[in-house]
C-alpha cells in the first residue's frame, strides 16, 4: 500500500452530503475525489418541478464554509439550490469524476477498492453518499394494474397546471404529499384526495410573522427536549408536535404517489 493510498479518501455521490463531506476531508488535509454518476452536479435537482422550494430554512440548507443566499426569502427555491451546489463544487479543492458509475466496491489492500464504468480507484477510507431516496419506489398496490388513469411518484410531478379539470389522489401527506398538494390547491383539478394511513401533526409555517422551523435546533438535545415537552404540556400542547418539530434539521420526503384520472 502506497502512502498516498493509506491517506486517500473516495466518496461516492457529488450531493448535498457528498460535496460537504468532501470539503471536510480536505480540511483535513485528506486527499480525496468524488465519483458522481450523472455529468453534471444536483441533476436530481435539476429534474424536480420548477414551483420546488426547500421545506427547511435556509439557515440549514448551508454547507460547511459557505451560507445559503437570502435572496429567495426563508425557503429556497429549486434553482438556488442548483445554482448553490454548482458553485460549492466549483470552488471545492477536490477531484470530481463525472459519468462515472459505480459497479462494484470490495475491501482490498487494508482499503477499499471501487469498481466503476471507467476502471479501478483505490483509497484507505470510502464514504457513500448516494442518498436514500435516489430510486422512486411506488408500492405495488391490489388492483393498480387495472387503474386507467396515470400513476406517478411524486419525484416526477411536474407542472400543477397539467392536473386541470382532472381527479387526483394523492397518497401520504408527508413532505412530498403536502408539497404536491400545496401546489394542486393553486391550480384547477377537478376533484382532490388524500389518503392517510395516520393523521399528519401540522404546525403553521410562522408564528407571528417568524419562521418556526428556525428553532428546529433548539429541540436537539434531550434536555431540551424534555423541557419543551414539559411546557408544551402544561399548556394543552400535544407531544405528538414533536413527530413534526423534533430534532430533524432537514425533513425527508415522505411522500409516496399520485394517482391521477383524467
Amino acid at each position: 500500500m502506497t502512502e498516498d493510498f493509506k491517506n486517500s479518501a473516495i466518496v461516492i455521490g457529488a450531493g448535498l452530503s457528498g460535496l460537504a463531506v468532501a470539503k471536510e476531508l480536505r480540511a483535513r488535509d485528506i486527499p480525496v475525489k468524488i465519483l458522481e454518476a450523472q455529468d453534471q452536479v444536483a441533476d436530481p435537482w435539476r429534474s424536480r418541478h420548477p414551483q420546488l422550494r426547500l421545506n427547511i430554512h435556509r439557515h440549514y440548507a448551508a454547507l460547511p464554509g459557505r451560507k445559503m443566499t437570502r435572496a429567495d426569502g426563508t425557503f429556497v427555491r429549486r434553482d438556488t439550490v442548483v445554482q448553490f451546489l454548482e458553485e460549492y463544487a466549483r470552488d471545492l479543492d477536490v477531484d470530481i469524476h463525472f459519468g462515472e458509475s459505480v459497479s462494484a466496491v470490495e475491501r482490498a489492500w487494508g482499503g477499499w477498492q471501487v469498481v466503476t464504468n471507467r476502471g479501478v480507484h483505490r483509497a484507505a477510507y470510502l464514504i457513500v453518499a448516494t442518498g436514500r431516496e435516489r430510486l422512486s419506489v411506488i408500492p405495488v398496490w391490489p388492483g393498480i394494474e387495472d387503474f386507467g388513469g396515470a400513476v406517478i411518484h411524486a419525484a416526477d410531478f411536474a407542472d400543477p397546471r397539467s392536473y386541470d379539470g382532472k381527479r387526483v389522489l394523492v397518497v401520504g401527506a408527508g413532505n412530498s404529499g403536502t408539497d404536491v398538494l400545496n401546489h394542486l390547491a393553486r391550480s384547477a383539478p377537478s376533484k382532490v384526495w388524500v389518503s392517510l394511513r395516520h393523521g399528519p401533526s401540522i404546525l403553521p409555517t410562522r408564528v407571528f410573522g417568524f419562521p418556526l422551523h428556525r428553532l428546529a435546533g433548539c429541540f436537539c438535545t434531550s434536555q431540551n427536549r424534555r423541557w419543551i415537552r414539559f411546557l408544551l404540556r402544561s399548556n394543552g400542547w400535544p407531544s405528538a408536535i414533536f413527530a413534526v418539530m423534533g430534532c430533524g434539521a432537514m425533513f425527508r420526503a415522505a411522500g409516496r404517489a399520485c394517482c391521477v384520472r383524467g
